[in-house]
């Protein structure tokens, strides 16, 4: 019997922080990654699968770098990609393994994605650590003091050292995504429980029931193309002639889109704990700073779902009938319909709770205003008052002065009436320089900034 032969491949995503795509912005970063990357180069590899009229207006991605690394004594190939809208992407290929069974075969390969998991995991924590987001239940776990042979995050730390001066910064989404990839001979892929044991990541199963599954992991259906992949949102199980370009376009399109709403999510939530905290301490609250916080939410909301929104449409992207569906099948196994409505739920929620606490803030500022504007129309009465009752002395007096200028009583009373006038104009345009500048203070606020600390 001929042996079976797999192989993994991993799909990893890490956020940047936001976009290089300014003119003049990229043209510097590519200048400083050129230094330590000299094989960087644009990645043309999409060109032949997706429609003009969106590369047109989609931003031109880019391969850092191809290697070879040793992991676990072997020879694993990485790619690192760059999309200049802020996402940084690694492919992880495993050499092949062989096997004569299609069960020894599925335990082999999930044997090798743990290793991966357990010596990834060591740099991710020393990642997150770095990046200040060990908290809550993940506090409970250890930091490892080094890392294993792995190195994605030291890799993004020094992509971020080139560039992040020049990024065009947004709350930056610091946990990462990957997924998984077995690639199958034709032998290996037509064993339905080795894909199922693959598809599923049970490694127990393989080992302990010559890779059957229990009924009820198999009760949940599978989405696929017929003998070419099946997926399962965590794990895609594929034949390995049918891993082409243009599968691995489709596939990427899918898990960069994900990821980019994933991020907006979290993003968004922070944004409304953010707004809850200063609402509860009162922290620099009025409506300044609320209609500028909401003015600041409104552009974010547009960038998030205007690249969303682009990037959707698999009619608009794809060139034929093939790259549409493969496009689709991926798009509703990673959920993103979703996922797109998990953020709009939550981005109107704050909208409107920003709008409640400005309208109310609003309220309680026109009372004061009210208040303020009658005390000031009484002053003015009293004053009017005072400086008229000032000239019933020299209107009755029996040696009014023949000029009127050494009156001193009517002196009096003009001074008192031009000083209350000096007073009440006075006060309202102080008021209105006072405003303009709290504006123009809130207006400045570097609200990612804000938000981060």
């Amino acid at each position: 019997m001929e042996e079976l032969r797999g192989s993994l491949l991993y799909s990893i995503r890490y956020d940047l922080g936001g976009s290089i795509v300014e003119e003049g912005v990229l043209d510097t970063c590519l200048a400083r990654m050129r230094e330590v990357f000299p094989d960087l180069r644009p990645r043309l590899s999409d060109l032949s699968v997706f429609n003009f009229s969106y590369l047109a207006r989609a931003d031109q991605k880019y391969v850092l770098a191809e290697e070879e690394i040793i992991f676990k004594g072997q020879h694993w190939h990485l790619r690192t990609e760059l999309d200049p809208a802020g996402t940084l992407g690694f492919w992880l290929q495993s050499p092949k393994y062989e096997a004569k069974e299609p069960c020894e075969l599925a335990k082999r390969l999930l044997g090798s994605h743990q290793q991966f998991l357990d010596d990834k995991n060591l740099d991710y924590l020393i990642y997150l650590s770095r990046n200040g987001e060990v908290r809550g239940r993940l506090s409970s776990f250890e930091i490892p003091a080094d890392r294993g042979e792995l190195d994605f995050g030291r890799r993004v730390d020094q992509i971020l050292s080139l560039i992040s001066d020049q990024v065009a910064q947004r709350k930056r989404y610091k946990f990462h995504d990957f997924r998984p990839i077995f690639l199958l001979s034709d032998d290996a892929f037509a064993s339905e429980e080795t894909r199922n044991a693959l598809v599923f990541l049970d490694q127990n199963s393989a080992i302990k029931q010559g890779c059957g599954l229990n009924s009820s992991a198999t009760d949940e259906p599978l989405r696929g193309s017929e003998g070419r992949y099946v997926a399962n949102t965590w794990s895609f199980v594929v034949r390995e002639q049918c891993w082409t370009n243009e599968l691995e376009q489709m596939f990427s399109h899918a898990h960069s889109h994900w990821f980019q709403i994933h991020g907006s999510i979290f993003e968004i939530r922070d944004l409304e704990a953010y707004i809850d905290r200063t609402v509860i301490k009162r922290r620099e609250l009025n409506v300044a700073y609320l209609q500028s916080f909401g003015r600041f939410l409104e552009a974010r909301k547009n960038e998030m779902f205007s690249s969303i929104f682009a990037a959707q449409n698999s009619d608009f992207i794809t060139k034929n009938a093939q790259y549409r569906d493969d496009l689709e099948i991926f798009m509703t196994d990673f959920g993103i319909d979703k996922q797109i409505g998990i953020l709009k739920d939550f981005a109107e929620r704050i909208s409107n709770y920003i709008v409640e606490q400005n309208n109310y803030l609003s309220l309680l500022e026109s009372r004061a205003l009210n208040r303020n504007t009658k005390m000031l129309e009484v002053l003015f009465l009293l004053n009017t008052a005072a400086g008229i009752a000032a000239f019933a002395p020299s209107i009755f007096s029996s040696d009014i002065q023949p000029e009127f200028v050494f009156d001193l009583p009517r002196m009096l009373a003009l001074l008192i009436l031009f000083g209350s006038f000096i007073f009440y104009f006075g006060v309202i345009f102080l008021g209105s320089q006072l405003s303009r500048r709290e504006q123009v203070a809130v207006a400045k606020k570097d609200w990612m900034k804000m938000i981060d600390d």
